[in-house]
Order: C-alpha cells, then structure tokens, then sequence
C-alpha cells in the first residue's frame, strides 16, 4: 500500500488522475498508478519529500508569526547574461529568430540579416 501524504489533493478529469501538491502547485513527483485499486498512490519516496518535511516543520514552529524573511540588499546590481538568439527572417515588421532549437520572433525593424545574432 502507498503512503499516504497529507498535502496532495486528487485531481479527476475525463482524461487523468493525479495529485497535486498543495505546497509546491505542481504534480506530485512520488505518484504512482496502482492496478490493482484503479487508482494513484504514492510510492514510498513520499516519505523523504522535502515539500513534505518542510511544511511540517512550519506547522510544527510555535512562532510562526515570527518567522524573518531576510531583506535582499537594495544597491545590489543584479548582472544577466545577455543570451542571443540566430536570425532566420527578416521582414518589415518583425524578425524570425532560433533560440536553443525555438523559432522566437520579436516585433519592430531591425537592421539585421539571416544569419546575424541578435539579442533574445
């Protein structure tokens, strides 16, 4: 028999069943669909699931209101690497660019040609 976690909640539609964590809001990773009892479980990894433990150990802090979330600093410059994308058309209106295997398009004129790199 599967374990039995407190955060999931069982979503039924005509096409799936599955559980959704209520801590994360995303799919259980530790689901399973049992055959036997036509329906999904979750496999024992459940029991070492961080959302799982980490929600636990809020509910079970006696100071919940005091909990400090740190303050970022205010003068930090964030740096982003400025990722680009190869051209593949060109019109009047927009340009047709590939960025890691997806056809991008960015709307404007642009002085560029197939070929050219251009900033995502």
């Amino acid at each position: 028999m599967g374990v039995i976690c407190e955060n999931v909640i069982d979503v039924v539609t005509e096409l799936e069943e599955y559980f959704l964590c209520s801590v994360t809001n995303q799919k259980c990773c530790f689901q399973r669909y049992c055959s036997n009892d036509e329906r999904v479980i979750n496999t024992e990894g459940a029991k070492i699931c961080k959302a799982r433990t980490e929600s636990a150990n809020i509910e079970n802090d006696e100071d919940k209101a005091q909990i400090v979330v740190p303050e970022t600093k205010k003068n930090e410059e964030i740096v982003t690497k400025k990722e680009k994308g190869v051209v593949t058309l060109v019109t009047s209106n927009y340009v047709v660019y590939d960025y890691e295997g997806t056809s991008c398009y960015k709307n404007g004129h642009f002085n560029v040609k197939i070929g050219d790199k251009i900033e995502v």
